[in-house]
């Protein structure tokens, strides 16, 4: 017994782009907000986790990112994560800030779990 869930769009957490090339203008967000998703597997048989991914905490000058997984018990598994956009602007020598808060982002959308029978 193998289970694979992928987690792509279990967080629809919505950031700008900071674009491809050299910024020379600042970038300024539509909204500051704080996203907060948390869901809880349950199964009916114990299972392991084969693959757990790993805990993000970035907090910058952009916003925080935070993103775990939490074994309950045999049979539960807690995953959370959370976005907070909470600067209006950012300079453009300060763009990092914001492409460490998407890379995150993308690496919590591109993660599967792969659970096996205990």
């Amino acid at each position: 017994y193998t289970l694979r869930i992928g987690l792509r769009d279990w967080f629809p957490h919505i950031l700008p782009k900071s674009g491809t090339n050299q910024r020379t203008a600042s970038l300024y967000t539509d909204f500051l907000f704080t996203d907060t998703f948390v869901y809880q597997l349950s199964f009916d048989i114990d299972v392991v986790l084969t693959n757990a991914p790993r805990s993000i905490n970035i907090d910058n000058g952009y916003g925080k990112c935070i993103f775990s997984l939490t074994e309950i018990d045999s049979k539960t598994y807690t995953i959370s994560a959370q976005l907070i956009v909470n600067h209006e602007m950012l300079r453009p020598e300060k763009i990092h800030f914001l492409n460490e808060i998407s890379a995150a982002v993308n690496e919590i959308n591109n993660t599967a779990l792969v659970f096996t029978k205990k």
